[in-house]
């Protein structure tokens, strides 16, 4: 999965997110300013689309890159940043999805999301080398 920071007029930013390889110290600093437990609640609302769950993203990893930059210092327009899930990662979702009991769902539902998720498939970018294939649990496998 990537964060891609797209500022007006400035240089696009790609960061590779591996939500089991933040530090402590970044995790914390999350918790703090979201409000949102890291381990859990966090990574929901990251994939949800929450505004403060971007920004403390966003934040982190630019922060890597100026430890001095204040949470407060971090403000963006809604279209220059996103969150984009690889092949794998959008292939594991579609069958997680096609996998789902047919009484959780609705015909109609599963339809609208799985079109969503193949024009995503469509998109996505190639999984970087070296990444094991996801599965629908989101477990790896070796090669």
């Amino acid at each position: 999965m990537y964060l891609v920071y797209a500022p007006e007029g400035g240089e696009e930013q790609r960061w590779e997110y591996k939500p089991g390889r933040l530090r402590v110290m970044e995790m914390e600093a999350i918790d703090r300013h979201t409000g949102l437990a890291y381990g859990s609640d966090f990574k929901v609302a990251l994939l949800k689309g929450q505004t403060s769950a971007r920004r403390a993203l966003l934040w982190t990893f630019l922060r890597r890159q100026h430890p001095t930059l204040k949470y407060s210092d971090v403000d963006f327009y809604d279209d220059e940043l996103r969150l984009e899930r690889t092949k794998s990662e959008v292939e594991a979702a579609i069958t997680e999805l096609e996998n789902v009991p047919d009484g959780d769902l609705s015909p109609e539902d599963r339809m609208a999301a799985l079109m969503v998720l193949r024009q995503q498939l469509a998109k996505a970018p190639e999984d970087p080398p070296g990444k094991a294939e996801a599965s629908p649990s989101g477990d790896t496998t070796t090669p």
